[in-house]
Protein backbone atom coordinates (compact mmCIF):
# COMPACT_ATOMS: atom_id res chain seq x y z
CA UNK A 1 0.00 0.00 0.00
CA UNK A 2 1.01 3.31 -0.80
CA UNK A 3 0.37 6.90 0.34
CA UNK A 4 -1.76 7.52 -3.12
CA UNK A 5 -3.39 4.34 -3.96
CA UNK A 6 -7.26 4.41 -3.70
CA UNK A 7 -9.31 4.00 -0.25
CA UNK A 8 -11.57 0.83 -0.41
CA UNK A 9 -13.91 0.51 2.19
CA UNK A 10 -15.65 -2.97 2.74
CA UNK A 11 -18.85 -2.63 5.12
CA UNK A 12 -19.48 -6.01 6.70
CA UNK A 13 -17.19 -8.36 8.78
CA UNK A 14 -18.98 -11.36 8.12
CA UNK A 15 -17.67 -14.58 6.45
CA UNK A 16 -17.84 -12.91 2.82
CA UNK A 17 -16.41 -9.28 3.47
CA UNK A 18 -13.82 -10.79 5.87
CA UNK A 19 -12.77 -12.85 2.21
CA UNK A 20 -13.00 -10.26 0.48
CA UNK A 21 -10.87 -8.28 2.61
CA UNK A 22 -8.56 -10.49 2.32
CA UNK A 23 -8.51 -10.81 -1.13
CA UNK A 24 -8.27 -7.27 -1.54
CA UNK A 25 -5.39 -6.86 0.71
CA UNK A 26 -2.01 -7.52 -1.34
CA UNK A 27 -3.71 -5.23 -4.03
CA UNK A 28 -2.76 -1.56 -4.25
CA UNK A 29 -5.44 -0.18 -2.55
CA UNK A 30 -5.65 1.55 0.73
CA UNK A 31 -8.32 -1.06 2.79
CA UNK A 32 -10.44 -0.55 5.57
CA UNK A 33 -13.08 -3.19 6.93
CA UNK A 34 -16.00 -1.67 8.71
CA UNK A 35 -17.70 -4.02 11.63
CA UNK A 36 -21.00 -3.32 12.90
CA UNK A 37 -19.61 -3.01 16.50
CA UNK A 38 -16.65 -1.52 17.82
CA UNK A 39 -15.68 -4.20 19.89
CA UNK A 40 -15.42 -6.59 16.73
CA UNK A 41 -13.47 -4.18 15.25
CA UNK A 42 -11.16 -3.62 18.05
CA UNK A 43 -10.79 -7.77 18.47
CA UNK A 44 -9.97 -7.90 14.61
CA UNK A 45 -7.50 -4.76 15.16
CA UNK A 46 -6.09 -6.48 17.78
CA UNK A 47 -5.64 -9.86 16.63
CA UNK A 48 -4.97 -9.07 12.72
CA UNK A 49 -7.97 -11.62 12.06
CA UNK A 50 -11.38 -12.45 12.34
CA UNK A 51 -11.54 -14.91 15.14
CA UNK A 52 -15.39 -14.83 14.92
CA UNK A 53 -15.63 -16.49 11.78
CA UNK A 54 -11.77 -17.51 10.38
CA UNK A 55 -9.85 -18.20 13.29
CA UNK A 56 -5.96 -18.05 13.30
CA UNK A 57 -6.35 -17.03 9.39
CA UNK A 58 -4.27 -12.99 9.40
CA UNK A 59 -5.43 -10.42 7.09
CA UNK A 60 -2.28 -8.21 5.09
CA UNK A 61 -0.43 -6.33 7.89
CA UNK A 62 -1.77 -2.97 6.02
CA UNK A 63 -5.79 -3.62 6.84
CA UNK A 64 -7.24 -1.04 8.63
CA UNK A 65 -10.42 -1.57 10.68
CA UNK A 66 -13.40 0.50 11.83
CA UNK A 67 -16.92 0.74 12.89
CA UNK A 68 -19.84 0.93 10.11
CA UNK A 69 -20.71 4.37 11.88
CA UNK A 70 -17.38 5.75 11.39
CA UNK A 71 -17.00 4.63 8.01
CA UNK A 72 -19.60 6.35 6.89
CA UNK A 73 -18.80 10.24 7.57
CA UNK A 74 -16.00 9.71 5.23
CA UNK A 75 -15.28 9.63 1.54
CA UNK A 76 -14.01 6.52 -0.60
CA UNK A 77 -12.83 5.46 -3.30
CA UNK A 78 -14.87 2.33 -3.97
CA UNK A 79 -17.29 0.67 -1.20
CA UNK A 80 -17.83 -3.35 -1.42
CA UNK A 81 -21.30 -3.75 0.18
CA UNK A 82 -20.79 -7.40 2.32
CA UNK A 83 -24.23 -7.22 4.09
CA UNK A 84 -26.97 -9.34 4.47
CA UNK A 85 -30.30 -8.17 1.97
CA UNK A 86 -32.49 -7.90 5.11
CA UNK A 87 -29.99 -4.74 5.86
CA UNK A 88 -29.26 -3.71 1.90
CA UNK A 89 -31.26 -1.06 1.71
CA UNK A 90 -30.81 0.86 4.62
CA UNK A 91 -26.74 0.55 3.99
CA UNK A 92 -26.80 1.49 0.55
CA UNK A 93 -29.02 4.79 1.44
CA UNK A 94 -26.27 5.33 4.20
CA UNK A 95 -23.07 5.42 1.71
CA UNK A 96 -24.50 5.81 -1.84
CA UNK A 97 -23.03 9.90 -1.83
CA UNK A 98 -19.71 8.42 -0.06
CA UNK A 99 -18.27 6.72 -3.22
CA UNK A 100 -18.29 6.72 -7.23
CA UNK A 101 -18.41 3.04 -7.74
CA UNK A 102 -19.95 0.03 -5.52
CA UNK A 103 -19.42 -3.62 -5.64
CA UNK A 104 -21.88 -5.94 -4.26
CA UNK A 105 -21.37 -8.99 -3.05
CA UNK A 106 -24.57 -10.05 -2.05
CA UNK A 107 -26.94 -13.13 -3.79
CA UNK A 108 -30.75 -12.79 -2.64
CA UNK A 109 -33.09 -10.38 -3.38
CA UNK A 110 -34.78 -7.64 -1.46
CA UNK A 111 -37.92 -8.76 1.03
CA UNK A 112 -40.16 -6.67 -2.27
CA UNK A 113 -38.98 -8.98 -4.52
CA UNK A 114 -36.37 -6.69 -5.92
CA UNK A 115 -33.13 -7.11 -7.71
CA UNK A 116 -30.20 -5.84 -5.47
CA UNK A 117 -28.90 -3.31 -8.50
CA UNK A 118 -33.31 -2.50 -8.48
CA UNK A 119 -32.94 -1.56 -4.60
CA UNK A 120 -29.03 0.58 -5.49
CA UNK A 121 -30.90 2.26 -8.34
CA UNK A 122 -33.25 4.12 -5.83
CA UNK A 123 -30.10 5.91 -4.56
CA UNK A 124 -27.43 6.25 -6.99
CA UNK A 125 -26.65 6.24 -10.35
CA UNK A 126 -26.96 2.65 -12.37
CA UNK A 127 -23.83 2.92 -13.61
CA UNK A 128 -21.87 3.44 -10.22
CA UNK A 129 -23.13 -0.34 -9.25
CA UNK A 130 -21.56 -3.66 -9.77
CA UNK A 131 -22.07 -7.00 -8.48
CA UNK A 132 -19.85 -9.96 -8.21
CA UNK A 133 -20.66 -13.77 -7.87
CA UNK A 134 -20.20 -17.05 -8.66
CA UNK A 135 -18.29 -20.31 -6.77
CA UNK A 136 -17.11 -18.12 -3.98
CA UNK A 137 -16.82 -20.36 -0.66
CA UNK A 138 -15.37 -17.98 1.71
CA UNK A 139 -13.43 -20.50 3.66
CA UNK A 140 -11.17 -21.42 0.26
CA UNK A 141 -10.74 -17.43 -0.48
CA UNK A 142 -9.10 -16.76 2.87
CA UNK A 143 -6.96 -19.59 2.11
CA UNK A 144 -6.08 -18.56 -0.87
CA UNK A 145 -7.50 -21.54 -2.83
CA UNK A 146 -7.59 -20.84 -6.83
CA UNK A 147 -11.19 -19.44 -7.39
CA UNK A 148 -13.05 -17.80 -10.09
CA UNK A 149 -16.02 -15.22 -10.47
CA UNK A 150 -17.75 -12.67 -12.58
CA UNK A 151 -18.07 -8.75 -12.34
CA UNK A 152 -21.47 -7.61 -14.05
CA UNK A 153 -22.98 -4.01 -14.11
CA UNK A 154 -24.58 -1.87 -16.74
CA UNK A 155 -21.55 0.44 -17.46
CA UNK A 156 -18.28 -1.33 -19.15
CA UNK A 157 -15.99 1.08 -17.86
CA UNK A 158 -17.21 0.62 -14.49
CA UNK A 159 -17.21 -3.51 -14.67
CA UNK A 160 -13.70 -3.53 -15.99
CA UNK A 161 -12.56 -1.06 -13.19
CA UNK A 162 -13.69 -3.29 -10.40
CA UNK A 163 -12.27 -6.17 -12.37
CA UNK A 164 -8.83 -4.20 -12.50
CA UNK A 165 -8.63 -3.82 -9.06
CA UNK A 166 -10.09 -7.76 -7.65
CA UNK A 167 -8.76 -9.80 -10.28
CA UNK A 168 -5.44 -11.92 -9.07
CA UNK A 169 -3.20 -15.32 -9.78
CA UNK A 170 -5.37 -16.92 -7.61
CA UNK A 171 -8.54 -14.85 -7.66
CA UNK A 172 -9.95 -14.77 -11.85
CA UNK A 173 -12.54 -12.06 -12.14
CA UNK A 174 -14.15 -12.09 -15.76
CA UNK A 175 -16.53 -9.12 -16.64
CA UNK A 176 -20.19 -9.47 -17.90
CA UNK A 177 -22.62 -7.68 -18.85
CA UNK A 178 -26.28 -9.32 -17.73
CA UNK A 179 -26.10 -8.17 -13.69
CA UNK A 180 -30.19 -9.11 -14.19
CA UNK A 181 -29.15 -12.86 -15.13
CA UNK A 182 -26.31 -12.76 -12.26
CA UNK A 183 -28.28 -11.38 -9.67
CA UNK A 184 -30.98 -14.17 -10.16
CA UNK A 185 -28.52 -16.94 -10.58
CA UNK A 186 -27.13 -16.09 -7.68
CA UNK A 187 -30.39 -15.62 -5.56
CA UNK A 188 -32.21 -18.73 -6.54
CA UNK A 189 -29.27 -21.36 -6.61
CA UNK A 190 -29.20 -20.76 -2.72
CA UNK A 191 -32.55 -22.19 -3.07
CA UNK A 192 -32.00 -25.34 -5.02
CA UNK A 193 -28.99 -25.72 -2.75
CA UNK A 194 -31.40 -26.15 0.00
CA UNK A 195 -32.83 -29.14 -1.87
CA UNK A 196 -29.88 -30.30 -2.47
CA UNK A 197 -28.82 -30.87 1.32
CA UNK A 198 -32.51 -32.16 2.18
CA UNK A 199 -31.51 -34.70 -0.99
CA UNK A 200 -28.14 -35.44 0.50
CA UNK A 201 -29.28 -35.69 4.22
CA UNK A 202 -32.03 -37.87 3.58
CA UNK A 203 -29.96 -40.52 1.93
CA UNK A 204 -31.16 -40.19 -1.86
CA UNK A 205 -27.87 -40.65 -3.16
CA UNK A 206 -25.83 -39.37 -6.05
CA UNK A 207 -28.10 -39.84 -8.58
CA UNK A 208 -30.70 -38.15 -6.93
CA UNK A 209 -29.04 -34.96 -6.06
CA UNK A 210 -27.01 -34.68 -9.86
CA UNK A 211 -30.66 -35.03 -11.49
CA UNK A 212 -31.92 -32.20 -8.91
CA UNK A 213 -29.25 -29.54 -9.60
CA UNK A 214 -29.58 -30.22 -13.32
CA UNK A 215 -33.49 -30.03 -12.91
CA UNK A 216 -32.74 -26.68 -10.51
CA UNK A 217 -30.51 -25.02 -13.18
CA UNK A 218 -33.47 -25.08 -15.59
CA UNK A 219 -35.69 -23.49 -13.14
CA UNK A 220 -33.14 -20.99 -12.42
CA UNK A 221 -32.65 -20.68 -16.37
CA UNK A 222 -36.37 -20.23 -16.67
CA UNK A 223 -36.79 -17.33 -14.02
CA UNK A 224 -34.23 -15.23 -15.46
CA UNK A 225 -34.97 -15.72 -18.70
CA UNK A 226 -38.40 -14.62 -17.71
CA UNK A 227 -37.26 -11.64 -16.33
CA UNK A 228 -34.70 -10.68 -19.57
CA UNK A 229 -31.70 -12.80 -18.13
CA UNK A 230 -29.58 -13.95 -21.10
CA UNK A 231 -29.29 -17.84 -21.33
CA UNK A 232 -25.35 -18.24 -21.23
CA UNK A 233 -24.97 -16.62 -18.18
CA UNK A 234 -26.52 -20.15 -16.63
CA UNK A 235 -24.29 -22.01 -18.38
CA UNK A 236 -21.25 -19.89 -17.11
CA UNK A 237 -19.49 -19.11 -13.47
CA UNK A 238 -22.53 -16.97 -12.17
CA UNK A 239 -25.26 -20.09 -13.04
CA UNK A 240 -23.70 -23.62 -13.18
CA UNK A 241 -20.52 -22.49 -11.61
CA UNK A 242 -22.15 -21.39 -8.12
CA UNK A 243 -24.66 -23.92 -7.95
CA UNK A 244 -22.53 -26.90 -8.50
CA UNK A 245 -20.38 -25.48 -5.12
CA UNK A 246 -23.19 -24.23 -3.05
CA UNK A 247 -25.38 -27.72 -3.64
CA UNK A 248 -22.14 -29.86 -2.75
CA UNK A 249 -19.71 -27.92 -0.50
CA UNK A 250 -20.01 -28.69 3.10
CA UNK A 251 -19.26 -25.13 3.64
CA UNK A 252 -22.48 -23.87 1.85
CA UNK A 253 -24.85 -22.43 4.83
CA UNK A 254 -27.75 -23.19 2.34
CA UNK A 255 -26.41 -26.74 1.96
CA UNK A 256 -25.81 -27.25 5.92
CA UNK A 257 -29.51 -25.61 6.23
CA UNK A 258 -31.20 -28.54 3.19
CA UNK A 259 -29.63 -30.90 5.72
CA UNK A 260 -30.49 -29.94 9.12
CA UNK A 261 -34.28 -29.89 7.44
CA UNK A 262 -33.31 -33.44 6.56
CA UNK A 263 -32.72 -34.34 9.73
CA UNK A 264 -36.18 -32.48 11.99
CA UNK A 265 -35.30 -29.75 12.43
CA UNK A 266 -37.48 -26.70 12.41
CA UNK A 267 -36.61 -23.18 10.51
CA UNK A 268 -35.89 -21.16 13.56
CA UNK A 269 -33.88 -24.19 14.93
CA UNK A 270 -31.53 -24.52 12.07
CA UNK A 271 -31.27 -20.34 12.19
CA UNK A 272 -30.06 -20.62 15.28
CA UNK A 273 -28.40 -23.78 14.83
CA UNK A 274 -26.41 -21.85 11.77
CA UNK A 275 -25.65 -18.87 13.50
CA UNK A 276 -25.16 -17.20 10.17
CA UNK A 277 -27.92 -15.48 7.32
CA UNK A 278 -29.15 -18.25 5.43
CA UNK A 279 -29.94 -16.46 2.38
CA UNK A 280 -32.12 -19.13 0.27
CA UNK A 281 -34.06 -19.66 3.53
CA UNK A 282 -35.43 -15.88 2.92
CA UNK A 283 -35.46 -16.53 -0.74
CA UNK A 284 -37.55 -19.29 -1.45
CA UNK A 285 -40.93 -17.77 -0.70
CA UNK A 286 -40.11 -14.74 -2.94
CA UNK A 287 -39.47 -17.08 -5.80
CA UNK A 288 -42.23 -18.57 -5.58
CA UNK A 289 -43.82 -15.68 -5.71
CA UNK A 290 -42.03 -14.29 -9.08
CA UNK A 291 -42.25 -17.84 -10.09
CA UNK A 292 -46.22 -17.30 -10.03
CA UNK A 293 -46.52 -13.99 -11.18
CA UNK A 294 -44.29 -14.97 -14.26
CA UNK A 295 -46.61 -17.93 -14.97
CA UNK A 296 -43.88 -20.35 -15.15
CA UNK A 297 -43.26 -23.48 -13.29
CA UNK A 298 -40.37 -23.82 -10.53
CA UNK A 299 -41.22 -27.20 -9.24
CA UNK A 300 -38.42 -27.68 -6.61
CA UNK A 301 -38.17 -23.93 -5.46
CA UNK A 302 -41.86 -24.27 -4.41
CA UNK A 303 -41.65 -27.61 -2.39
CA UNK A 304 -38.21 -25.62 -0.58
CA UNK A 305 -40.70 -22.45 -0.15
CA UNK A 306 -43.06 -25.15 1.19
CA UNK A 307 -40.47 -27.17 3.84
CA UNK A 308 -38.96 -23.17 5.02
CA UNK A 309 -42.30 -21.75 5.74
CA UNK A 310 -43.13 -25.05 7.68
CA UNK A 311 -46.63 -25.43 5.82
CA UNK A 312 -46.08 -29.09 4.79
CA UNK A 313 -44.22 -31.90 6.44
CA UNK A 314 -41.02 -32.77 4.38
CA UNK A 315 -41.61 -35.89 3.87
CA UNK A 316 -45.37 -35.13 2.08
CA UNK A 317 -43.27 -32.93 0.22
CA UNK A 318 -40.83 -35.13 -0.89
CA UNK A 319 -43.61 -37.61 -1.91
CA UNK A 320 -45.12 -35.05 -3.56
CA UNK A 321 -42.14 -34.38 -5.95
CA UNK A 322 -41.38 -37.90 -6.47
CA UNK A 323 -44.84 -38.91 -7.52
CA UNK A 324 -45.45 -35.74 -10.56
CA UNK A 325 -46.04 -37.53 -13.48
CA UNK A 326 -43.56 -37.35 -16.12
CA UNK A 327 -43.27 -35.25 -19.35
CA UNK A 328 -40.98 -34.12 -21.64
CA UNK A 329 -37.56 -33.00 -20.50
CA UNK A 330 -37.77 -29.10 -22.18
CA UNK A 331 -40.74 -27.38 -22.96
CA UNK A 332 -40.20 -26.49 -26.57
CA UNK A 333 -39.82 -30.28 -27.57
CA UNK A 334 -41.26 -30.75 -30.82
CA UNK A 335 -43.94 -33.66 -31.51
CA UNK A 336 -42.01 -37.26 -32.52
CA UNK A 337 -42.55 -37.79 -35.86
CA UNK A 338 -44.81 -41.22 -36.32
Amino acid sequence: MAPGDPRWLVVGAGSFGTAMARILGPRPVQLTLAARTADHADAMRESNSNERYFPGIEFPHDTRFTTVDDAAEQDWDAIVLAVPTSAFNATVERFANRAPMFLSLGKGLDPSGRRLSEVAAEHMDRDKYVTLSGPNIAREMMLDLPTAAVVAGTSRDTVLAIQNVVNGFAFRVYAHDDIKGVELAGATKNVVAIAAGVLEGSGFGDNAIAAMMTRGLGEMARLGLANGAHLQTYLGLAGVGDLMVTCRSPHSRNHRAGRLFAEGLAPDEIKARIGQVVEGMRTAPIVKQMAVEAGIEMHICDAVSQVVEHDVPLPEVVRHMMSRPPGFEFTDTHEFEL
